[in-house]
């Protein structure tokens, strides 16, 4: 204590001390969850959501997660409307229709309108999606009956297209 008087430096003890140590601590720590998100990032799109999620196992604060999360969308390196447009092209490649897209970006924490506009956005034909899900599906099965229709209509509602476009593809093909 005698020392640091001499030279005009509070003591370790001092709260002024004791703020600059918390506050490098949290420097620290910000700066560790910035590398976290931005690893998670690079690896693929995420959501706002999945990324507060994931860093909340991180930190307990969740005032500097949204720091994080805030800065990084500003940086345009997080973007919702960006990750649903990635999400449903990928998922549609995949052979899913948009109702189940649509529930799984929900669960993923996108909201309702930037689910709505990324679809119209990407002007997907689901009809042709159906179609090639059908036909890869069906070129298995050699009896087409009436039962083997419904089961694969259900199928094709199963993977998130509506009953309407699973009961025309069924219908035209057989």
């Amino acid at each position: 204590k005698f020392f640091c008087e001499t030279i005009n430096r509070p003591p370790l003890n001092e709260p002024s001390q004791q703020l600059d140590e918390s506050s490098k601590q949290e420097a620290k720590e910000r700066a560790s969850l910035s590398l976290s998100a931005m690893n998670m990032l690079a690896m693929r799109e995420h959501s706002r959501f999945e990324l507060e999620q994931k860093l909340g196992k991180k930190s307990e604060d969740n005032a500097l997660i949204a720091q994080v999360l805030n800065r990084l969308e500003n940086d345009n390196l997080l973007d919702d409307q960006r990750f649903a447009q990635m999400f449903i092209r990928s998922k549609a490649n995949s052979g899913f229709g948009p109702y189940k897209i649509k529930q799984e970006l929900q669960a993923k924490g996108v909201g309702k309108t930037l689910i709505a506009e990324a679809l119209v956005e990407l002007d997907i034909d689901w009809f042709k999606n159906a179609t090639e899900l059908y036909l890869k599906r069906v070129a298995r099965v050699t009896d087409i009956d009436m039962k083997e229709k419904h089961k694969q209509s259900r199928y094709l509602q199963s993977r998130g297209f509506s009953g309407e476009i699973a009961r025309d593809v069924v219908g035209e093909l057989y």
